[in-house]
């Protein structure tokens, strides 16, 4: 990061209203009273509907104190000129932060660069020397994990097929061929991907998180192909689940550490709250599926908000990915980032 010509001094920051989190807390709250004291009124009919208010403002609260920190922080709006083009920022395009003195990043409208923030300024944000041969590996690898997880996207219409192709075939194994093929496909593509991250030459960096991240994906693959032999092997589904789980939760890290290095902090903060964000969801679905009494009344509701919050991280998961593979496509072809 070069630091003559590249900070824009009279970067503005407009702070927002610290109210948000009262905001946040008292609608919370007001989901679980609302839903305590709606079947109370409006009869027993409407118990289910009062169980599903208390679960969003149970789960919400559960969220909010997981995520304090971004509440917390002091959050506003930055408006200046672009280091490089020295294009003003437009209403329209303007920059959320969480903290004045935390590092994040946008993209000029204009010319696309990116631009770094830190301490109330503008910075350009220079590539790392020498990296033109170094991240190859990385970037075609980063490419074909997320085209997997692409195609494990198409879960639900593999899922309605396998059950078409049982009914008329009668059989188990019309139900899960359809299935296992979708998953074996797009754990054997994320697999390769992150074989391609260890050809990488002449890094090492987080080498042990993507060998960690191998194994752990080939198991997951082995585990699938035995379920599929033995059929109704329903008790290897946690197991499944959990070795998946491990494996994107160790390819994370390494992104977290790639990022950070890269110089991408606005990245690596996002792959720190993915991470976060999947370690909710797979102990929360986890809790359901052994049963755990206090869970009982609610396993539904909490099922249909864990799935929506596991949609929404899904989808932040390939944005960031699109972002840091655009990122290192910059640096290999030797463009300024």
């Amino acid at each position: 990061m070069s630091s003559s010509g590249s900070i824009f001094k009279n970067a503005r920051f407009e702070a927002t209203s610290s109210s948000e989190i009262v905001s946040v807390v008292g609608t919370c709250i007001g989901c679980l009273v609302f839903g305590t004291v709606l079947p109370l009124f409006a009869g027993s009919s409407f118990i289910g509907l009062g169980k599903f208010i208390q679960a969003l403002g149970a789960f919400s609260i559960l969220l909010f104190i997981l995520h304090i920190k971004q509440y917390s922080a002091q959050s506003g709006t930055f408006a200046g000129e672009c280091p490089y083009c020295g294009t003003p920022t437009l209403p329209n395009f303007p920059l959320r932060v969480e903290s004045p003195y935390v590092s994040t990043g946008m993209d000029c409208h204009k010319c696309h660069n990116r631009i770094l923030l830190k301490n109330r300024k503008f910075y350009r944000l220079d590539p790392p020397n020498h990296l033109d041969r170094r991240f190859t590996g990385t970037k075609e690898g980063i490419g074909l994990v997320r085209t997997g997880i692409v195609v494990s996207c198409f879960l639900p219409i593999a899922f309605v097929i396998g059950i078409f192709s049982g009914i008329f075939t009668f059989s188990l194994l019309g139900f899960f061929t359809p299935i296992v093929l979708c998953l074996g496909i797009s754990l054997a593509m994320q697999l390769r991907g992150v074989w391609f991250c260890l050809q990488t030459p002449d890094c090492n960096l987080g080498r042990q998180w993507i060998v960690a991240t191998a194994w752990l994906q080939g198991i997951s693959l082995v585990l699938i192909v035995l379920q599929a032999i033995l059929r109704e092997a329903s008790w290897l589904n946690l197991p499944i689940g959990g070795v998946i789980f491990a494996g994107q939760l160790t390819f994370l890290t390494y992104l977290v550490m790639l990022a950070t290095f890269l110089k991408r902090p606005d990245l690596a903060s996002n792959f720190r709250e993915l991470r976060l964000d999947s370690i909710i969801i797979f102990v929360g679905t986890s809790a359901i599926n052994l049963g755990l009494p206090f869970l009982r009344d609610y396993e539904i509701q909490l099922l249909i908000l864990l799935g929506l919050q596991g949609a929404a991280c899904l989808r932040r998961y390939l944005r960031e990915l699109k972002l840091l593979k655009w990122h290192l496509d910059k640096i290999t072809t030797g463009q300024s980032a």
